[in-house]
């Protein structure tokens, strides 16, 4: 397992880490029925393509997991080919997996964030039957980011976007943008975010005395 073990996103690198783990104990309690015993190893990605260079001479190591930095998988991929080691992305950005551009031995576990932008909308649309939405990003640039991608798939999906919000950067205040969503009233806020940049949202958007009806919340993959 390749995983943000440092840094910005830490917390979903253990989240990654705990799963794995549990899935590991799950294959190796029904070890009779299998070929092999899996011992988990695990790097954080912030080390580069040194981890990848050290895992591509390793003979033991039968594939490897993890990426959410898309440029940490990109500087990666040469060491993992020349070591014929299969790669499973969970969270590396869409640049580096688009079909016709991702090398064979690259499998993506999740959807891309366009192809979930576009779902979202139209999930919105069909399903919650809400006619518009408003996008909030977090205290980071990779949440602008993933907020800029909702707000080209919703559009795609035909959902309007009648407000965009970003909060400052390494800030946790929400109530300026929260009392601009109020005048907007949007129907649906969609939020990219970490869960923690998440929780202080919600309590901050809860919390106001302004709303006449609470907007439903998304909280959307950053």
């Amino acid at each position: 397992l390749v995983a943000p073990l440092s840094g910005e996103g830490f917390s979903e690198g253990y989240r990654w880490l705990y799963a794995a783990k549990e899935a590991v104990a799950a294959w190796n309690a029904a070890a009779a029925s299998k070929p092999y015993r899996v011992e988990l190893v695990t790097y954080d990605e912030a080390e580069g393509p040194l981890v990848a260079r050290r895992l591509a001479v390793d003979t033991d190591v039968l594939a490897v997991l993890g990426y959410q930095n898309g440029g940490a998988m990109a500087e990666s991929l040469e060491a993992y080919r020349e070591g014929d080691l299969g790669l499973l992305t969970v969270g590396a950005a869409d640049d580096e997996t688009q079909p016709g551009q991702t090398p064979p031995y690259v499998f993506r576990l999740a959807p891309s964030q366009e192809s979930l932008a576009r779902a979202t909308g139209l999930f919105v649309k069909q399903q919650l039957r809400k006619p518009s939405a408003a996008l909030v990003a977090g205290p980071t640039l990779q949440a602008l980011a993933s907020s800029e991608v909702f707000r080209v798939g919703a559009s795609a999906a035909g959902l309007p976007i009648i407000r965009a919000e970003a909060v400052l950067p390494y800030s946790t205040d929400y109530l300026s943008v929260i009392k601009r969503l109020q005048e907007a009233a949007a129907d649906v806020v969609l939020y990219s975010g970490s869960p923690a940049d998440a929780q202080d949202f919600l309590r901050q958007l809860t919390a106001s005395s302004a709303w006449a009806t609470l907007p439903t919340v998304l909280l959307t993959p950053s």
